[in-house]
C-alpha cells in the first residue's frame, strides 16, 4: 500500500506535490501529534512534536547545546566546519518540525529536525538533525525517534530523506 501510494504522488503533476508539502507544512504541532496513534514509550521519557513557531525557547536552546555537544568537533573536522549562526539559523526556518524528547524534569535529552520538502521533485520528509545525549543512548531513544519519523512519513505519503 505504501508503494502504491508512494507511485501515485510521485506520479502527480509537480505543482499538486508541492501544494501537498505546502498542505503538510500548515499542519500545527497538535494536528501532527494527532498524526501518532501510540506514542513510542521510553521509560518516563516525553515524546512531543513542535512546529518552530511552537517550540519553547527553553527547549530550543536545549536542544540546539546537545546539538553543539554532540557534533561540532565533527563538524570542524569536516570540510564543512562549524558555523554556529547558520546552524542557528537552519534551526529557526518556519518549515522545521521538531520531535523533541525530555525527561522526568522536563529537560531535552533528544530529537528530531525536520521538514516536509521537496528533494529533487519528490516530496519528502527530510531528516536533517537526529540527536541523543549521551547518557540516554543506546537506550530507544533514538529508534523511537525513527518510529514516529516513519508513522509521519506513512501519513503524509513520503518517504524519508536523511542528510
Amino acid at each position: 500500500l505504501l508503494t502504491l501510494n508512494f507511485f501515485r504522488i510521485t506520479m502527480l503533476p509537480y505543482h499538486r506535490r508541492k501544494e501537498l508539502v505546502a498542505r503538510a507544512n500548515e499542519r500545527t504541532s497538535e494536528e501532527l501529534s494527532q498524526l501518532i496513534d501510540n506514542m513510542p514509550q521510553v521509560g518516563e521519557l516525553k515524546f512531543e512534536i513542535f512546529t518552530r513557531s511552537d517550540l519553547p525557547e527553553k527547549l530550543f536552546i536545549e536542544m540546539f547545546n546537545l546539538l553543539e555537544s554532540n557534533m561540532k568537533s565533527l563538524y570542524e573536522r569536516s570540510s564543512w566546519g562549524w558555523d554556529r549562526e547558520k546552524k542557528v539559523e537552519e534551526m529557526n526556518n518556519k518549515a522545521c518540525r521538531y520531535i523533541v524528547v525530555t525527561n522526568e524534569a522536563g529537560y531535552v535529552v533528544g530529537f528530531c529536525h525536520f521538514r516536509f520538502d521537496m528533494e529533487r521533485s519528490r516530496t519528502a520528509l527530510y531528516c536533517y538533525e537526529i540527536q541523543v545525549a549521551e547518557n540516554y543512548q543506546r537506550q530507544g531513544v533514538g529508534s523511537a525517534i525513527i518510529e514516529i519519523t516513519r508513522i509521519l512519513q506513512r501519513k503524509k505519503n513520503v518517504p524519508i530523506i536523511t542528510s
